[in-house]
């Protein structure tokens, strides 16, 4: 599948922003999906490792690569991608009239490139008013962010993209910096092995964006595998996560609190179970009776899962099934049975529990390890 443009969400770009700022020279590992990972690059990224199990991405990336050697401006990439000359480009673009590019690329680019430019952004039917360009099922917008199904944002204005200062250190690093490309399941790689041997002083850097999603690996296995073969501090980031995994410890890097009862969250209320005062809250953005319903419908990027009811040994199987999606996860054990005085760590995914009031009523919250602020 070709991602036209990134899908991510605020917190995960916020965190690409603080890599960039830091200044701190860092190797980067990092999925190629919708390149968000543009954004992290700075004059201290040292090299740039792009791993992705979709050939089309890798195809993709490489058009991308193409189409900003070949840019003399923002503007200019602006028009190659979108087949529009822009009047201005900022936080809003003005799309002008629409310019024959492609004699242009063909003398520029590989017959592979220009093969996958057909089929993509050459192929865009763009309105101009909106600055949105469609093809077959999918829709760009190039400034703003829309995280409607099957929607890509190229958000001009921002980042690497805000201004012809950023994006000519960024065609600078991409044309300097060592790039490698690995068809792979993240899951399946040795984190040691992938990662270059670290120049003393350099940070790894891992950019995962919503690939431990259940929507794409089960099991929070990319974590798992992070934990499993990384024997070197890996910064790791995704929607969910901003930590630092060495060794199989995960230090947490942005702050973060229990969660409190304004939060909207999914209530997991099994059918032996009820609270009526909850069922009744208005927090509720859904409210499941069963595991299975849960599943079924797999999300990721949620603050929170109430579980209601439930025993200690069934709170692990519900833990172990739903991660990563949750940041946060707060069992209220069932009304009348007696709480475990400190239950243990249920699940890899989760840090153990500490003792809150939720609702009123005592609970144990279960942080998502390494789990980020917000996002």
């Amino acid at each position: 599948m070709f991602y036209l443009g990134m899908r991510s969400s605020r917190g995960y770009l916020d965190a690409l922003a603080r890599i960039r700022q830091s200044g701190a020279p860092s190797d980067i590992v990092t999925v190629a999906g919708g390149l968000a990972f543009l954004h992290a690059i700075s004059p201290a990224t040292h090299s740039l490792t792009i791993v992705d199990c979709d050939p089309d991405t890798l195809a993709h990336w490489s058009l991308i690569r193409a189409l900003m050697a070949e840019s003399t401006s923002l503007a200019d990439f602006l028009t190659l991608l979108s087949g529009h000359a822009p009047d201005s480009v900022g936080s809003h673009v003005v799309l002008g009239p629409r310019v024959d590019v492609k004699s242009r690329l063909t003398q520029a680019m590989s017959a592979a490139d220009l093969a996958t430019y057909d089929k993509t952004y050459g192929a865009l039917d763009v309105d101009v008013a909106r600055g949105v360009g469609r093809v077959a099922e999918s829709s760009v917008g190039f400034t703003g962010t829309n995280l409607r199904r099957q929607h890509f944002n190229w958000q001009f204005g921002e980042g690497n993209l805000a201004s012809d200062l950023t994006f000519d250190m960024l065609r600078r690093q991409l044309a300097t910096m060592p790039v490698r490309l690995e068809q792979a399941r993240f899951e399946a790689l040795d984190f040691d092995r992938v990662f270059p041997a670290p120049a003393p002083g350099h940070q790894r850097v891992f950019l995962a964006s919503n690939c431990e999603s259940p929507l794409f690996t089960e099991g929070d296995a990319i974590f798992l595998r992070v934990l499993q073969t990384a024997t070197q501090p890996v910064h790791y980031v995704s929607w969910n996560r901003d930590a630092l995994v060495s060794r199989g410890d995960v230090a947490p890097l942005t702050p973060h609190a229990p969660p409190v009862d304004g939060h909207r969250a999914t209530l997991l209320v099994t059918s032996r179970f009820t609270f009526a005062r909850l069922r009744r809250g208005a927090q509720w953005s859904r409210i499941v009776s069963s595991l299975d319903e849960l599943q079924a419908t797999p999300s990721y990027g949620f603050h929170l899962l109430v579980i209601a009811g439930q025993t200690e040994h069934e709170i692990a199987g519900c833990l172990t099934a739903v991660a990563p999606a949750y940041r946060s996860v707060v069992w209220i054990p069932r009304s009348g049975s007696r709480a475990p005085a400190r239950p243990m760590a249920p699940s890899p995914s989760y840090d153990g529990a500490e003792p809150i009031v939720f609702s009123g009523r005592p609970a144990w919250w279960f942080p998502l390890r390494g789990q980020c602020a917000s996002g």
